[in-house]
């Protein structure tokens, strides 16, 4: 039985399968790139709780029964730092020497340990092919083999060797009575956005919407892409003695603070339909003085005719009487029949200015839904 429990703690398996915990802190593990403690021809267990792992590190040279049981003795470990500890419940995860997965190089910043030869690859024999082979005359071949270990082309030539193994393993811990558990202190983080898009792909993005034009009687203000804003930027650049005007957009810093309205402003949205997502936000803004020109242009015939249309509404043609109904007919070219009554007359002006003017309004594409 080990004495108080720990955050940090690392153990040795002997030749038997038991556990001899070694009097190591973290800082002095993590010292040589880990080398002072980790052998070759040994098998550790790591316990680090603070992120939830206990790591089997098995040296490249360990026998294989302290391999073999070296699972059986993490989880054994776990149940235990669980039940009597109050530790959280520890992923168990296993990292061979020279070939070491992230997780267990990120947490202590270590590097891969170069290894000159390794384990091979053992085939187990049943009983039963045993027995068929020594009927036969051939006696099973069940040593233990090493195998050299090419370097990896792209591992550096500066990687630490292993220490040599009669170098002198730390002291042990000696038994003693159970210490109180008492949780690490959690150190705040802050939070970090789990979206972001690279420098290259959000200068293709502005680039792009700087090629776009910009409606009658608006200029550009700002554009959200991802999670910054920009703001537009007027840059003038003397080219071969002329000042010409560029428009660049350039990240805002000092955000605004919780929520704000805007009720001048015309927004345009960017989609990428490959990837079914926004690509950016543009915002316009209406320049001073000015009032938005309506899609299509103006032209002198369409004013002069809502100039008429708006003449006609005000004309109370029921006050007229029969002969100035007929003469407002003639100047507007409204055919009607000699002896028309003075209502037939009027249901013919209506109709002959429905018809002139009728309502050119388009409908705008609909945002689709996840109904749709």
């Amino acid at each position: 039985m080990m004495g108080g429990y720990e955050n940090f703690m690392i153990f040795e398996l002997d030749d038997s399968g038991d556990r001899v915990r070694l009097n190591v802190s973290e800082a002095e593990f993590r010292e040589n790139n880990g080398s002072n403690v980790l052998h070759s021809e040994q098998v550790i267990v790591i316990v680090k709780e603070d992120l939830r792992r206990i790591y089997i590190w098995k040296g490249a040279t360990s026998p294989v029964r302290k391999r073999f049981i070296s699972s059986r003795v993490a989880s054994g470990l776990q149940e235990e730092l669980v039940k009597e500890a109050a530790f959280h419940r520890c992923k168990i995860v296993s990292v061979d020497q020279g070939d070491e997965v992230d997780d267990f190089l990120k947490a202590f910043h270590f590097e891969s340990m170069q290894v000159e030869e390794k384990l091979a690859d053992m085939r187990y024999i049943r009983n039963v092919e045993r027995e068929r082979m020594l009927d036969q005359g051939i006696i099973p071949d069940e040593s233990i083999k090493f195998v050299k270990v090419e370097k990896k082309p792209d591992q550096a030539t500066t990687v630490r060797k292993t220490a040599p193994k009669a170098k002198a393993s730390p002291a042990r811990v000696s038994s003693g009575p159970k210490q109180p558990y008492s949780p690490p202190a959690r150190a705040s983080r802050a939070y970090q956005p789990s979206f972001s898009q690279s420098e290259a792909l959000e200068n293709k993005i502005k680039e792009k919407i700087l090629k776009t034009d910009v409606p009658e009687n608006y200029k550009r203000q700002n554009l959200i892409t991802g999670y910054s804003l920009y703001g537009a930027v007027t840059k003038k650049v003397n080219v071969l003695g002329k000042n010409i005007e560029e428009i660049g957009w350039e990240k805002v810093s000092n955000l605004p603070k919780d929520t704000i309205e805007m009720d001048a402003q015309k927004l345009r949205v960017y989609f990428d339909s490959e990837k079914g997502i926004v690509e950016a936000i543009e915002i316009l803004q209406l320049e001073e003085g000015k009032s938005a020109a309506k899609k299509g242009g103006s032209s002198k015939s369409s004013k002069t005719a809502t100039k008429q249309k708006k003449s006609e509404e005000d004309i109370n043609f029921k006050s007229l009487t029969v002969k100035e109904l007929k003469s407002y007919c003639e100047t507007h070219n409204i055919e009607i029949a000699s002896n028309a009554r003075k209502a037939d007359i009027i249901k013919i002006i209506k109709q002959s200015s429905s018809k002139n003017n009728p309502s050119k309004r388009r409908a705008l594409p609909k945002i689709p839904s996840n109904d749709d």
